[in-house]
């Protein structure tokens, strides 16, 4: 009978801490998303002309790293590098790894090509924008798994999730970026 009880209390405290505000799902991740990453588009970072008549919404912090090998890989990756950042509304360099500030566009924030040289070989790769949003409901449910609440704790955020106004989604470029 008591092994009942710890579950039950758990699934009720999810439940409950679900409950406690009155805004919807997705006015609840976008104020957070807001207010936690009202960041100025970094001073390495030029908007283009077209970039200039988009509406910019927000900059969104972006860790941008290279992806790690296997031992035995005959071209191993590169581990520091200078790289271009190109779009059509943006463009600049950073040295990788890195963290820059890029502009969010919203929906229309077009994609993105990152182009590294160190000096032997050349890297490309082409970045889409991301529901981040989505994204962050999605780290919410893996950590209430992972913290305690269980699979009805992360059932009752994707519940939250589903039911959101999606016309308030925040658009972007993933937090993290890892060149390939």
């Amino acid at each position: 009978m008591k092994t009942y009880i710890l579950p039950a209390l758990i699934a009720a405290s999810v439940t409950l801490s679900a409950c406690d505000t009155a805004e919807s799902p997705s006015e609840t991740y976008a104020s957070r998303l807001q207010t936690a990453e009202q960041l100025p588009v970094s001073k390495n970072i030029s908007l283009t002309a077209a970039g200039k008549r988009l509406p910019l919404q927000t900059a969104t912090q972006t860790r941008i790293s290279f992806a790690q090998n296997e031992l035995n890989e005959a071209n191993p990756p590169m581990t520091q590098a200078d790289c271009t950042l190109t779009s059509s509304a943006f463009s600049g360099a950073l040295r990788v790894p890195g963290k820059v500030n890029l502009p969010s566009f919203g929906r229309a924030t077009p994609p993105m090509t990152i182009a590294c040289t160190d000096g032997k070989k050349t890297v490309t790769q082409t970045i889409e924008v991301t529901n981040l949003t989505k994204l962050k409901a999605q780290e919410n449910a893996a950590a209430q798994v992972l913290w305690g609440g269980g699979l009805l704790g992360a059932a009752v955020l994707a519940g939250m999730s589903s039911e959101r106004d999606k016309s308030l989604d925040l658009y972007g470029y993933p937090p993290k970026i890892q060149v390939k």
